[in-house]
């Protein structure tokens, strides 16, 4: 079915306009590094091979950790029984944000140095507490798995914050398919009445480039394919096969409680403040305005920050970031109160901020 079939694709151009090609600078990330370099995920029979290839990857490209900051900062700790890493802010205090940090990877890889070198460079910008949980994997794990590990640290987090050591004001990050497990995670948390109050707690989710509909229709059928397939980091078959991978026999990836952007609009009100944050030649671009306009209709307050030529992994290695928006700005911003539309890139693009319930 081609986008043009289908009004809710067409409709996110009232949401986020499309730019002509001329208007669209490509920065020095993805066209340089990585358009004669075979994705990771291409020809690797096995998964064991898939992940040893990506851990190789992950080694090489993960951002440098800032200065006093190291792999080992992190400590190895269990949250309702899911293995974390915990950063404690040394000279921490009640009023201390704890920020849970949901790793991308497409559900079936982890790529640890790259997510604790990103949280890393938050830690040094808006000093906070930081957890990373390392969720069940697929394929051993089929969904939704990864999102009731994550539902469970999160909502361990809101009731005892303390037996962590950590603090009650709660900040969610979710990054690519981490995005679509936070969200469904604080969703799941919300329509429960045991426990819907808990959201209060939570200032603010952050969903970075979120893969919000694993069906794959958002992205095959966008409306701003020609500068998504500018995006040489992120390939349609990577994508496939991490949905292969993820969902069992039968499922389309339509399922609501799968893909968040299908669920019913009485479901996603009350949602916290939410920031998405994409890159303009992402991949996953039609999701994260599919995502801000769904959460628009639910009455959740909600800004998209798109970051000027930059690719789907904008934020998360190194080289990629040297002329565009550094996300750990934008998230230590949205933490310290501060506005992010002046954030510059150091070779001039910065990001346009959109607004959509004021569009």
């Amino acid at each position: 079915m081609a986008y043009t079939d289908n009004p809710e694709l067409i409709d996110l151009i009232s949401v986020f306009p499309l730019r002509s090609s001329s208007e669209i600078k490509v920065g020095h990330n993805t066209a340089a590094l990585f358009a004669n370099t075979p994705s990771p995920t291409a020809d690797i029979p096995s998964i064991d091979a898939l992940r040893e290839s990506i851990a190789a990857w992950d080694r090489d490209y993960a951002l440098p950790y800032p200065d006093g900051f190291y792999s080992a900062s992190f400590i190895d700790d269990s949250i309702t029984g899911v293995p974390s890493s915990i950063y404690r802010l040394p000279d921490g205090d009640a009023c201390t944000p704890t920020v849970l940090l949901i790793h991308g990877g497409a559900f079936f890889c982890e790529l640890t140095n790259v997510f604790k070198s990103l949280m890393a460079n938050i830690i040094v910008r808006a000093p906070c507490h930081a957890v990373l949980p390392h969720y069940s994997l697929s394929p051993e794990f089929k969904a939704p798995q990864a999102i009731t590990d994550v539902k469970n640290v999160l909502l361990s987090l809101l009731k005892e914050p303390e037996k962590y050591g950590l603090t009650r004001n709660i900040i969610i990050v979710g990054y690519s398919s981490g995005g679509n497990v936070a969200w469904n995670a604080v969703l799941n948390i919300l329509n429960e009445p045991a426990t819907k109050a808990l959201i209060s707690r939570i200032s603010n989710v952050v969903l970075m480039s979120p893969w919000a509909d694993i069906s794959m229709e958002t992205t095959k059928c966008s409306p701003f394919k020609a500068q998504q397939d500018k995006d040489e980091f992120l390939q349609i078959p990577a994508l496939e096969r991490a949905k292969d991978f993820y969902l069992s026999p039968g499922m389309t990836g339509k399922e609501p409680f799968i893909s968040p952007v299908y669920r019913p609009v009485e479901e996603i009100k009350g949602m916290p403040p939410t920031t998405v944050i994409v890159g303009e030649i992402d991949r996953l671009f039609a999701d994260s305005i599919l995502t801000a306009k769904v959460l628009k209709e639910a009455g959740v307050p909600v800004q998209i920050a798109m970051l000027e030529g930059q690719s789907h992994n904008h934020s998360a290695h190194k080289d990629l970031v040297k002329d565009g928006v550094f996300t750990p700005d934008i998230i230590a911003n949205i933490m310290k109160g501060l506005p992010i539309q002046s954030l510059k890139g150091s070779d001039g693009l910065g990001l346009w901020l959109y607004q959509p319930d004021a569009v």
